[in-house]
């Protein structure tokens, strides 16, 4: 089909960039991309360049005319027409097939496509510019995005030697000094935004940060620093999951307790992220597992955010410290307990967690899985022993807790375990009165029945009468008055449960308030 018509250079070039593009190219991408592929000499500006490719609507005809059997165009983007075509370009052929089909190497196109980014980043008036921004990439430069955000992957695909002219170019791209770093940093999509983190990177940092392994090894055989930059290169490898990367940095001697720009290590970066594989090689290569600072936290704590079990595994048979405060005052058991990772809450008491020890934000573990609505998580932490009386912090007590997070099977559980309803503390202040505020029938009832005070208030907050009223809670607000809320409590300025509803268009609620003597 193919060899049939028109010019066979045009036509293998325009599917190799299809075939190895790594998003949908536009048709003017394509236009502009399949122009530079074509050239035999560089161009020396981006005019010039501009007056070497196709009107729109004669590239379009182009596209139909040599490839309209494997290319479609839908919303001015070009993809093949099914995926058999691919594989049929792809899929190696019998020796001795001649024709099209199995002729087209994969490696090789992105080879090509590896070529059109970096001619088009070195358009000389490309380069030349300090920012490039807004309309300007879109009208203006339309192959800067897609240059910008993956030459590094076209290279790594590829995978084969760079020529030395390419090599330099890479070697430019990688420079933090260079304009053309600012030009493509500022188009690439996980360092939009961040400069300020990566500005003080150096080129071997970018090298590890874009996975290109082989220009990284010449970068340290010819001298480069392994624990240099804001980031150093482990950090960012490790952040990054690039396996291979971090074992050639580790074998040339990068420091794992180095701290980066957000003071984070490179085995915190790993537990974050997820990458299992590089957290052991790091604890193989001697990184203290229980390394942080007021600005960061423990690799544990770091895992626990992110629910990465096996990694939570790994660092507890190192020897993590479980009872460790995060920056924000929290444990690896109240991060757990709050997240609902009930397999992970229980392993950490395996390993020794202490189940009653306050933090900052939570309160207690209790207060945590409270909070969050999470009953299994309560009934093990139960069972273990913890301490349903403990006050204070955010949430007051565990009934308060979850009387804010609308459970009304965790607060049945914790009043038959000998809660207090009446306790007074926290955000706030009671129980009924968080309960009153989200507008929970249920539990009121429930509180009530365990002799909750329905006149209790507290600094910051009006009675249960009030914060129901305010929001509206009609229920509420009739279940109150039925156990004998006083309908005129004031609170500081003489605010009433009438003023709250009328104040808020409650008009229903203002009724019943009336009907019950509400001054």
């Amino acid at each position: 089909m193919l060899s049939r018509n028109g010019d066979q250079q045009v036509k293998r070039t325009l599917l190799q960039l299809v075939l190895a593009a790594e998003r949908p190219l536009t048709l003017l991408e394509a236009n502009f991309a399949l122009t530079l592929a074509l050239q035999d000499q560089r161009m020396e500006s981006h005019e010039e360049f501009m007056g070497e490719t196709w009107s729109l609507p004669a590239f379009q005809d182009v596209v139909k005319e040599y490839c309209g059997l494997f290319i479609s165009i839908h919303d001015s983007k070009l993809s093949f027409i099914h995926q058999t075509a691919r594989e049929f370009l792809l899929t190696k052929r019998e020796e001795g097939h001649v024709g099209w089909g199995g002729s087209f190497s994969l490696q090789h196109s992105h080879g090509t496509m590896l070529q059109v980014c970096l001619d088009y980043l070195f358009i000389s008036d490309i380069g030349g510019y300090d920012y490039v921004l807004g309309d300007l990439i879109e009208n203006s430069y339309p192959l800067l995005d897609y240059s910008g955000n993956y030459w590094p992957s076209h290279i790594v695909k590829h995978g084969t030697a760079l020529s030395d002219n390419n090599l330099n170019r890479v070697r430019i791209l990688c420079d933090p000094g260079s304009r053309h770093l600012q030009i493509w940093t500022f188009v690439y999509g996980d360092l939009i935004g961040d400069w300020r983190q990566y500005s003080r990177w150096t080129s071997l940092g970018f090298a590890t940060f874009l996975g290109l392994k082989q220009f990284a090894q010449l970068l340290l055989e010819e001298g480069a620093e392994v624990n240099e930059g804001s980031d150093a290169p482990i950090q960012i490898a490790s952040e990054q999951g690039h396996e291979d990367m971090v074992q050639m940095l580790l074998n040339n001697g990068a420091d794992t307790h180095g701290r980066g720009s957000t003071d984070t290590t490179a085995l915190g970066f790993a537990s974050s992220a997820g990458h299992q594989r590089i957290v052991e090689m790091l604890l193989e290569h001697g990184a203290d597992v229980n390394l942080r600072s007021k600005t960061s936290d423990s690799a544990l704590q770091e895992a626990l955010s992110w629910g990465h079990e096996q990694i939570v595994d790994i660092l507890l048979t190192h020897g993590a410290d479980v009872n460790i405060q995060s920056k924000d005052g929290t444990t690896a058991l109240q991060e757990a307990s709050a997240s609902g990772h009930q397999e992970i809450v229980q392993k950490l008491l395996a390993h020794g967690a202490d189940i009653d020890i306050k933090g900052e934000l939570y309160g207690t573990a209790l207060h945590a899985a409270s909070s969050g609505g999470h009953q299994h998580i309560v009934e093990i932490l139960l069972a273990q022993g913890a301490d349903v009386h403990i006050e204070g912090k955010l949430y007051g007590s565990a009934v308060q807790a979850a009387s804010f997070g609308g459970n009304q099977q965790i607060v049945r559980l914790l009043l038959a375990h000998g809660a207090r309803p009446n306790i007074e503390n926290g955000f706030f202040g009671s129980a009924i009165q968080a309960a009153s505020f989200v507008g929970n029938p249920q539990i009121v009832q429930l509180l009530l029945g365990q002799g909750a005070n329905p006149n209790s208030e507290s600094e910051d907050f009006g009675p249960a009468l009030q914060l129901a009223s305010g929001n509206g809670h009609q229920q509420v607000v009739e279940t109150l008055l039925s156990h004998g809320a006083d309908v005129n409590l004031q609170r500081d300025g003489g605010y009433t449960a009438l003023y709250e509803a009328a104040k808020n268009g409650h008009d229903r609620v203002a009724k019943i308030l009336l009907d019950h003597g509400a001054d």
